[in-house]
């Protein structure tokens, strides 16, 4: 047995007394590499898809990936806006928004809530307590979307109906 300075020529150059060949590891690498390839050209995961759910009282769409990687959501927002379009308000009382916004703007026909810095990790829920006005009655698009200050980074859309 050679020391333990010294080279082996039968296991170091032949091979020999290793489990995997050299085309095994060539088949590792080179599975790996065509994973990030797919990965790269956006050949998996992250393509919204939309479903309906229907019923007497209205209907709802959601359009949203069903399948992430990893990473999407690791960086920081470093001021949170969500943006509604007039579809939330027309012919509707807002009774209280939870939590408040530290700031409320408008954009052209859209109410703009601004919230603080969201790290990694970071969850923000907000509650919007609102009730139909008796004279609105129709079928309108309701449009919101998630912006760091004034580059958006998610949006949504779906169908409202306001039955009398």
């Amino acid at each position: 047995m050679p020391g333990s300075g010294s080279i082996d020529l039968a296991r170091h150059r032949d091979l020999e007394g290793r489990r995997a060949g050299p085309w095994t590891r060539r088949a590792v690498r080179a599975l790996f590499a065509a994973w990030a390839i797919v990965v790269l050209f956006g050949l998996i995961g992250q393509h919204p898809k939309a479903q309906t759910s229907t019923a007497p009282a209205g209907s709802l769409q959601v359009r949203s990936p069903t399948r992430l990687r990893g990473g999407n959501y690791s960086k920081q927002i470093q001021n949170p806006r969500l943006v509604l379009d007039s579809g939330w308000f027309d012919g509707i009382t807002i009774n209280t928004i939870e939590p408040q916004a530290s700031q409320e703007l408008s954009r052209r026909d859209s109410t703009v809530l601004e919230y603080n810095q969201l790290s990694p990790g970071d969850k923000l829920t907000v509650w919007i307590e609102s009730q139909v006005n008796p004279t609105t009655v129709g079928r309108r698009l309701q449009s919101i979307s998630l912006d760091d200050g004034n580059v958006q980074i998610a949006r949504d859309t779906r169908h409202l109906t306001v039955f009398p």
